[in-house]
């Protein structure tokens, strides 16, 4: 099955960016594992147990016309 482009919605984020700065400083957070190794794990994890089937938990309350997506009206994944 080919991918389904559909266009941005007009307010949502194109860019985001986490910092675990805080987590170090006020609770001595420290990583145990590299990137790579972690990416790793993941993914033969995931050979592993195979992958989930993708459940909505929730029907959205609110559609609003060319702002909600459209995979999430139709409930694809």
């Amino acid at each position: 099955m080919e991918p389904v482009f559909y266009h941005e919605r007009p307010t949502e984020v194109k860019e985001a960016y986490c910092s675990a700065d805080l987590a170090r400083r006020l609770l001595g957070y420290r990583r145990s594992i590299g990137l790579d190794a972690g990416l790793q794990r993941t993914i033969d994890f995931i050979r592993q147990e195979g992958p989930r089937e993708f459940v909505y938990h929730y029907d959205i309350e609110i559609v609003r016309q060319g702002i909600t997506p459209v995979t999430w009206i139709h409930k694809m994944v």
